[in-house]
């Protein structure tokens, strides 16, 4: 798919005197390999050698602008296996320039294989289809984390723990200053978590269609299935290596079923979700995408569980001539506002994301006034009881 040329360069340098690497490919013809993956890049009807495609999408605008930047012209060749596998492998072994398809560098090692030029930035968010979602037992539980409700269960234990010690120890402690002090507080501390509860109850029911899940993480802890798209197998795979109990888990049972927990592309995986208690995990531009291609029949979604963005790369085989070009290339991509534009013009926003911060569960520290209050009520209380136990035993 190429050919290997000489191409000597001018070597300037700046007022500095810093070299300014030039790069000018004088007219050369690079031709990568990819597979179709929207946004990034569409194939169609290519030829039975998997030339002469119609090619379209983000990263074609790319090569068409940086072959216009560094003097060279470009084709693209379709992987007619189909196998993302084979493809990284034609990379690594040098049998095509470079891959014209983004990747993640979850694969410890692939450092060691190939060359990375970063050239997009994408995340992964998790979909489920609108009023998927039936009765949740579990919803009245869900506006206190576990640790609040354990918490909360053990301060009501001690309290009334202490107050049977106490009665049983002293047959007129009703009618002490400790007993009020202790009734007292109680009550106070109930008032408090009531008004806590009330608040975050009501965020909850303002949110129409609340998610029984705020992350993947929670996702993996539940009964719902999980679908993830083909390619995507790095990202599991990788964690669960790395000794996540439930990542560990979710891929023991992705490889004792094969096909079952994987969807071939973004319009399988979103026909899928029609299921029951079914969640599709996927990159963010290709739902984006999808809706905007196809507007009418996009399915009703809610997305959640937005994770932090991460870059993308460009692969080249280890060392490549080509390697520092594309460097410098991505490099300005980034720093001239042109992915920016590009972004914008095929993933755009167009979807709302159900935003886990909206009904956030109230925490052991967002309580902590209850419960501060409560502890002093009880430490004064044990003063005024010895005081008065004290005080009775001189009297008599």
């Amino acid at each position: 798919l190429f050919d290997s040329q000489l191409i000597e360069s001018e070597l300037k340098f700046n007022q500095d005197g810093i070299i300014q690497e030039d790069f000018n490919l004088q007219g050369n013809k690079i031709i990568p390999s990819g597979l179709t993956w929207n946004p990034y890049l569409d194939l169609k009807e290519c030829n039975s050698e998997g030339r002469q495609c119609q090619k379209n999408g983000l990263l074609v605008d790319l090569m068409d602008s940086w072959a216009q930047d560094y003097n060279f012209t470009w084709d693209v060749y379709e992987d007619q296996t189909g196998s993302w596998n084979h493809h990284f492998n034609d990379v690594v072994q040098g049998n095509c320039p470079m891959s014209l398809s983004f990747w993640r560098r979850f694969r410890l090692g692939r450092g060691d294989l190939l060359d990375f030029a970063p050239v997009t930035k994408d995340f992964m968010v998790l979909s489920l289809l609108q009023g998927s979602t039936s009765f949740d037992v579990t919803f009245f539980l869900r506006p206190f984390t576990r640790n609040t409700w354990w918490s909360i269960c053990g301060m009501i234990s001690f309290v009334c723990l202490l107050l049977i010690i106490v009665t049983r120890c002293s047959r007129s402690s009703s009618i002490t200053s400790f007993y009020n002090v202790v009734e007292l507080t109680a009550f106070t501390f109930f008032l408090l978590i009531n008004s806590y509860y009330s608040g975050a109850l009501t965020m909850f029911f303002a949110n129409e269609g609340s998610l029984p899940f705020q992350n993947l993480k929670e996702v993996l802890q539940s009964d719902w299935k999980l679908l993830f798209m083909n390619g995507n197998e790095d990202y599991f795979e990788t964690k669960a290596k790395e000794g996540d109990k439930d990542y560990a888990a979710y891929w023991k049972q992705v490889k004792a079923n094969p096909g079952v927990y994987n969807v071939s592309g973004i319009e399988d995986g979103l026909e899928s979700l029609a299921t029951s208690k079914t969640i599709l995990e996927s990159f963010y531009s290709a739902l984006a995408y999808h809706k905007a291609s196809n507007p009418k029949i996009f399915p009703p979604i809610s997305t959640f569980g937005k994770e932090k963005p991460e870059f993308s790369y460009l692969i080249l085989p280890k060392n490549s001539p080509l390697t520092p070009i594309f460097k410098q290339a991505t490099t300005h991509l980034f720093e001239s506002g042109l992915y920016s534009k590009l972004f914008e013009k095929w993933i755009g926003n167009n979807l709302e994301e159900k935003n886990g911060d909206v009904t956030q569960s109230v925490t052991a520290e967002q309580v902590f006034l209850a419960f501060s209050v409560m502890s002093s009520a009880i430490i004064l209380s044990f003063v005024a009881y010895c005081i008065e136990v004290i005080f009775n035993t001189a009297n008599f």
